[in-house]
């Protein structure tokens, strides 16, 4: 698929590289261009007003509408509406039991049960700062315009109770004014 009829998006697009199916990116190519027909033509033409305005959080773009991921030359969006989960994940990487670093990045879930991680950035290991969590609460504003319903944060029970139950928490989600 082709953008060319949304010159913004096009243009946000290409600004990040572009997308070319390559050697080492033919699965995340394709499953990049299969998500662009989840969104319909009003939403399309959304997300056209909106790319100018929205925030660059990591390797996203995110809008009221969708949020778009540009990496390895590709270009995925996750239309909002399908978002039911949200949280952040912090790795510590050790080296003789000392922390070297740390890995913050958000992972999304959507309504049919995959995820999708939103950037990967790095602090020392003993820094006290929060990138994911501050970049959480920055998409948690912009999404909550459109969905009201999106759980954000993790806890075990609740892990248990989307694993258990998907399609309950799903309806829980979109019941949620």
């Amino acid at each position: 698929m082709g953008f060319e009829q949304y010159p913004r998006i096009n243009g946000y697009i290409q600004s990040k590289g572009g997308v070319k199916r390559g050697a080492f990116n033919k699965k995340a190519y394709d499953s990049g261009m299969e998500s662009w027909n989840k969104l319909s033509y009003e939403e399309y033409q959304r997300l056209e007003t909106e790319v100018d305005r929205g925030f660059k959080i990591f390797d996203a773009l995110v809008t009221p509408t969708a949020i778009i991921i540009t990496r390895q030359k590709t270009a995925k969006v996750i239309p909002v509406r399908d978002i039911v989960w949200m949280y952040t994940r912090v790795v510590t990487n050790r080296y003789n039991f000392i922390p070297t670093s740390k890995t913050h990045n958000i992972l999304l879930m959507d309504r049919y049960g995959e995820y999708e991680t939103l950037g990967f950035t790095t602090t020392g290991g003993f820094s006290k700062k929060t990138p994911a969590d501050i970049a959480l609460q920055t998409i948690r504003t912009i999404t909550e315009l459109t969905r009201k319903g999106i759980v954000y944060g993790y806890n075990d029970e609740l892990a248990k109770n989307v694993q258990n139950d998907l399609q309950g928490f799903v309806a829980y989600v979109d019941s949620v004014q």
